[in-house]
Formats: C-alpha cells, sequence, structure tokens
C-alpha cells in the first residue's frame, strides 16, 4: 500500500534549499570545518582551514578559522551574515568574499575616543587616522580595559595620555630618539655592556662591578652608562611595542617645577628595564629650539584637542630637526608636571609606541598571541587588516567630533 504525503511549496522549496545547501557544504567544507579549528591550537588542521579559505577565495589563506571564515562560509552556504562593516579595498586588496566582525558586535562605538588628528577644519591628509587607528586597537583588546596608559607616535613626535576610562587627558609635543627606529629593543642592561659596566639586577642599575646578590648590591655605587656609546651604535630609539611606566622620579637636569615628578621610567610588561624614558624636556638649546617650534603649531589647536595640518606638514617633512634624543620622549614641562598625568604614569599605565613607517606602523601583536587575539576580536588571520578597516570607516565618521 503506497501512502501518499501531500506536501506544500513551501514544504518543496525548504526541502530543495535543503539539499542543495547539503550539496554545496558538502563541496565547499567537506570536513566540516568549524570556529576555533587551525592555528596554532590545531596546527593539524590548518592545511584544511588554508584550502576552505581558498574556495571561499580568501586572498591570503591564514589557516584559522575565525569570524571572517564563519560570515563567508555562511555566505555561500546562503546564510544571512548580520550587518557587516565594508572593507576599504586598498588596505586589505580586491579579496571581495572576506567581511568584517559587525560594529554592533564590537561596540566599536562606545569605546572608541573621538578622533584627535581629524576634524571638520582640519582637511583629511595622509597619515591623518594614524592615532585613531591605534585608539581602536588598544580599545578592542580586553586585557587593557580599565588601564590608563600613553600613546606615542614617534613620526609624529607626540606624546599623548589616557586615563582608566580611556578618556583623554593631555597631549604634548616630543623630541625623539635621534637614530632610526628598529625592531630590536634596546635594553637597560645593554646599555649597562656597552658602557663597559656590570648591570645590577637588583637594583636595576649599571655598576662597576659585577653584583651576584643583594647585598652587594646595597653596597655598590651606581655608575652612570654612556651615552655617546648609543650614538656609536645607532641605539638611540626604542622599538615599537607595547611597554608599562615602572616609576616616577624628580630630575633637576629636565624642565619643569622644582621637586614635581618630571620622569617616567619604562619597563616590559615583564619587567625587563628599558632606558628609555618618558621625560621633561632636556634644557639644551638646540632640543629648545626644536621643542619652540613644535609648540608653536600644536598649541594652535591643543585647547580643541586636535592636531593642525601644518604641525604634521612640518614634522613630516623636517623630522631630522626633531629627532635630537638620546632615545628618551622629550615632553612639555606642563605635560611631565601635569598631576593627572603623574597619576597614570604611577599607576605603572601601558606604553604604547607606534612605528615610524608610513604603513604597518600599528603596535604589533606579540606572534604567540595571534590565534587568542583575533579569536577574542572574532577576527580571523595572522594581520589585522580586517580590525584596520573597520578603525578607517569608523575614524572618518568619528571625526566630527574632538575630545573634550
Amino acid at each position: 500500500m503506497k501512502k501518499i504525503i501531500k506536501l506544500t511549496e513551501s514544504d518543496l522549496v525548504n526541502i530543495v534549499k535543503k539539499v542543495l545547501t547539503e550539496q554545496v557544504n558538502n563541496n565547499i567544507n567537506p570536513k566540516n570545518l568549524k570556529f576555533g579549528d587551525g592555528g596554532r591550537r590545531n596546527p593539524n588542521q590548518i592545511k584544511d582551514v588554508k584550502e576552505l579559505q581558498q574556495k571561499l577565495g580568501f586572498s591570503e589563506p591564514t589557516g584559522y578559522f575565525g569570524k571572517n571564515t564563519k560570515a563567508a562560509l555562511d555566505k555561500a552556504l546562503g546564510k544571512p551574515t548580520g550587518n557587516y562593516a565594508q572593507f576599504n579595498p586598498n588596505i586589505i586588496g580586491k579579496d571581495k568574499t572576506r567581511v568584517a566582525e559587525p560594529i554592533s558586535n564590537l561596540k566599536t562605538k562606545k569605546t572608541l575616543p573621538s578622533s584627535i588628528e581629524s576634524s571638520k577644519i582640519i582637511p583629511d591628509i595622509t597619515g591623518s587616522d594614524r592615532v585613531n587607528k591605534e585608539l581602536f586597537y588598544i580599545n578592542a583588546r580586553p586585557k587593557f580595559n580599565g588601564k590608563p596608559f600613553f600613546l606615542v607616535d614617534p613620526k609624529l613626535n607626540i606624546v599623548y595620555a589616557f586615563d582608566e576610562n580611556h578618556k583623554f587627558i593631555a597631549y604634548s609635543q616630543s623630541i625623539a630618539g635621534a637614530d632610526k627606529q628598529q625592531e630590536k629593543i634596546v635594553t637597560y642592561e645593554e646599555w649597562c655592556n656597552i658602557s663597559g659596566l656590570k648591570y645590577d639586577k637588583f637594583a636595576k642599575l649599571c655598576k662597576g662591578q659585577e653584583v651576584r646578590s643583594s647585598a652587594e648590591s646595597a653596597k655598590t655605587k651606581a655608575v652612570t652608562p654612556l651615552y655617546p656609546k648609543l650614538g656609536e651604535l645607532h641605539k638611540r630609539y626604542q622599538a615599537p611595542g607595547i611597554y608599562q611606566t615602572s616609576s616616577v622620579a624628580y630630575e633637576k637636569g629636565y624642565t619643569g617645577k622644582p621637586g614635581v615628578p618630571n620622569e617616567f621610567f619604562m619597563q616590559t610588561p615583564e619587567g625587563v628595564q628599558l632606558p628609555t624614558a618618558i621625560h621633561a624636556l632636556v634644557n639644551r638649546p638646540n632640543r629648545v629650539t626644536a621643542d619652540a617650534e613644535l609648540k608653536k603649531y600644536l598649541d594652535t589647536e591643543k585647547n580643541k584637542g586636535r592636531i593642525p595640518k601644518e604641525y604634521i606638514d612640518i614634522v613630516t617633512k623636517l623630522t631630522s630637526n626633531y629627532d635630537l634624543s638620546s632615545g628618551c620622549f622629550n615632553v612639555d614641562p606642563t605635560f611631565a608636571n601635569n598631576p593627572k598625568v603623574i597619576a597614570i604614569a604611577k599607576r605603572k599605565a601601558y606604553v604604547f609606541i607606534m612605528s615610524e613607517k608610513d604603513k604597518n606602523y600599528l603596535v604589533v601583536v606579540p606572534p604567540q598571541s595571534q590565534d587568542e587575539f583575533f579569536s577574542e576580536l572574532k577576527g580571523d588571520g595572522q594581520m589585522c587588516r580586517s580590525i584596520d578597516s573597520i578603525a578607517s570607516n569608523l575614524a572618518s565618521e568619528e571625526s566630527k567630533t574632538s575630545i573634550a
């Protein structure tokens, strides 16, 4: 006896869709790869994920199945992908199948500080969104939530300060390192060694003899390492990266109010001491002259929290005139003596030192943390192209306002 099943037109459409979807899925994703597969945690799946990404049209397969891979797969299968931001093709190439994480999911509207460099008054010029992109990255990383930070842009010779709510405090022109920035970190211990001294790990100072214990450390006198040695070896710079302030002090050789902290020492997050610091301007004729020039251009818009086009023009064209230090960042004494700035420096504030490059200038995510970082951001890949694109769009969108 035959059983007759009556199907509506809608039922037939759904059955056909299901069959076609299964066929497409079997062709595109025969191994049923899912979010989180591949990457460093699942190296045996990297090849399979790359093959899937190639089928989906990724111009640079990464081998990690993240949010963008899922979105591209959903799109190929006819599933809704949500209100995704559009990529800037100039940043990621001609890969039109990749999509960014929904802006609403990242909550960037609530966390991205208003534009510093761009405004309705100042024209949109090359490099004007450098700082805004870096701020986006900082706000997109959960580990920096509720943490104050300094943002240093050696290319534009500016140091910025933000409180624990990532609210803008102040910024200052900066006399930066005299040598071309390199990728290798310069440490205080290295400075001791090239000066012919021994590094005392207990006091974190240079000594004239080797120190083997804290008791020996207390009995030996510190010796100042040699600044000329940094110049001879072209080490008057600090590599781009994420650092922290370690302590604050008053140095009478720097400008500012007597007795008020005007120097913020720096270290790596792991506690490795650096010879680099953020401090008030060294009172030397060439630095004072250079600082006065920068200050003149910067102060025209400083009270509005913006960076004038004239300032960016002069600092990029005549960069050698303003890169005169031995690696530290000389700032305005009013910035160094600002109570709010001193307060965050005392809290081991993060210090993000950007690259001087015109491209790939954002602080780099440590290679060992890339999978976790992009998984948290629901991004995809080993480079920050997707988030970089969102930042570009947001920077132009947010540029209508300035910092309060």
